[in-house]
Formats: structure tokens, C-alpha cells, sequence
């Protein structure tokens, strides 16, 4: 399943939110994002870009339910059982 920009942006936005309230005595993430925005930004960037590799990961293994081998840097992937080599479904 694809996901928006937008729905992927407020997803990582509530992953921290959820995160910093179980493991931290304070927190208020307006305040943070404006106290440490290029931390914030960094937090965000990465917690999008595990949600993009979850999303093709998952889009990916729809095409061949035996693939397990992932390259996502080339956006291909090797399917370990049947040996065909598929491109991944950008998110």
C-alpha cells in the first residue's frame, strides 16, 4: 500500500510522539521542533525512510510470496526460491 507524503510525514510524527512519551519524563514536540529543528528534522527523515523500506519491502513481497533477498539501493530484489530478480515498488 502506498503512502501519501502527508500521511508519512504525520505517521513519523506520531511513531515520536508515542516513542518520547513511554521514554522520556518531558516531552512537548512542538517545543522540540523548535528548540532543535535540524534534530527534529533529522528524527523525522529517518523514521520516514524506515516506513518507505517497511512500505516497498512489504509492496514488494506481493509480487513473489517467496522473496526474502532485498537490494534496495538498486531497487531490485532476488527471490531466493524461484531465482527471478524483481524491481521494487517505489513508495
Amino acid at each position: 500500500m502506498r503512502i501519501s507524503p502527508k500521511n508519512l510525514i504525520m505517521k513519523a510524527k506520531q511513531i515520536l510522539e508515542d516513542s518520547a512519551k513511554k521514554n522520556m519524563i518531558q516531552w512537548n514536540q512542538g517545543a522540540f521542533s523548535r528548540t532543535h529543528p535540524r534534530l527534529y528534522k533529522t528524527i523525522i527523515e529517518a523514521i520516514n525512510q524506515a516506513l518507505i523500506i517497511d512500505s516497498v519491502v512489504g509492496q514488494s513481497e506481493k509480487l513473489c510470496g517467496t522473496c526474502t533477498d532485498f537490494n534496495l539501493q538498486n531497487k531490485m530484489f532476488v527471490c531466493k526460491k524461484c531465482g527471478k530478480q524483481h524491481k521494487t515498488i517505489s513508495a
